[in-house]
């Protein structure tokens, strides 16, 4: 379960980030829908594996057998919580990916006439500069 609090919290860094880099979101709907499509589906996922596994499932093997019916149920609630957080994460994925390369920026570009004028000192240097300068 920490794996996906912490793809969350990444995930919600990235959409501000997008944000920061100055791009606009693709799909603001797509921004709400995805955590509440993602959340759960780890939820699901890792509630079918404790379930599975206090029913004695084998972890970490190849090719595991059924053994009855008894891990039916738990890893089916498995497949459906990889399904719906593949769902969530792949909304997340086109949503930053579009915003970030079809999207227009939300700012102007900077030209260089609206940069700060620093003011200058009588001598040429400015007051920044005279800070740095060593007394003679």
């Amino acid at each position: 379960m920490v794996v996906g609090g912490v793809t969350m919290a990444f995930m919600g860094l990235a959409y501000h980030l997008v944000k920061v880099v100055g791009r606009s979101l693709y799909s603001q709907t797509l921004a709400r829908v995805q955590p509440y499509l993602f959340g759960p589906g780890v939820l699901a996922l890792v509630a079918g594996m404790a379930w599975a596994g206090a029913l004695g499932a084998p972890r970490k093997t190849f090719e595991a057998g059924v053994a009855g019916v008894s891990w039916l149920a738990p890893t089916n609630l498995l497949g459906a919580g990889a399904v719906v957080t593949a769902l969530g994460g792949s909304i997340f994925v086109f949503n930053v990916l579009v915003s970030l390369i079809i999207t227009s920026s939300t700012e102007a570009p900077r030209r260089q006439s609206d940069a700060r004028q620093v003011p200058s000192a009588p001598d040429g240097l400015s007051t920044e500069a005279r800070a740095f300068q060593s007394p003679e």
